[in-house]
C-alpha cells in the first residue's frame, strides 16, 4: 500500500513541488503503476487545507510497465518563448 501520509515527506525531502505530486499520481494510475484500493485515510498534511479530509490509499503493482507516458501539451519553457 501506499500511504500519502507517508510518502508527502520523502516527496518534499527530494524537493518535489507539492502540486506536481498529484500529476505524478495521475500518470502513475493512468499507468497502472498504482491502483486505487479503495480504503481512505484522513490526510495530516499540515502545510495544505486537506488536514482531516480523507484521502485515497493506493496500491503499488511492481511488475506493471515503467513506461510513463509524457505529458501532453507544450512544455513551460516552451510557453515562455511564445510569450516573449
Amino acid at each position: 500500500e501506499v500511504d500519502p501520509n507517508l510518502l508527502r515527506p520523502l516527496l518534499a525531502a527530494v524537493d518535489i513541488d507539492p502540486r506536481r505530486r498529484s500529476a505524478f499520481y495521475r500518470k502513475a494510475l493512468c499507468a497502472r503503476i498504482l491502483t486505487n484500493s479503495g480504503r481512505h485515510v484522513i490526510s495530516d498534511d499540515v502545510r495544505s487545507r486537506n488536514r482531516g479530509k480523507p484521502i485515497r490509499v493506493h496500491l503499488y503493482d511492481p511488475t506493471a510497465d515503467r513506461n510513463i507516458p509524457p505529458p501532453r501539451g507544450p512544455r513551460p519553457n516552451e510557453l515562455l518563448r511564445v510569450v516573449r
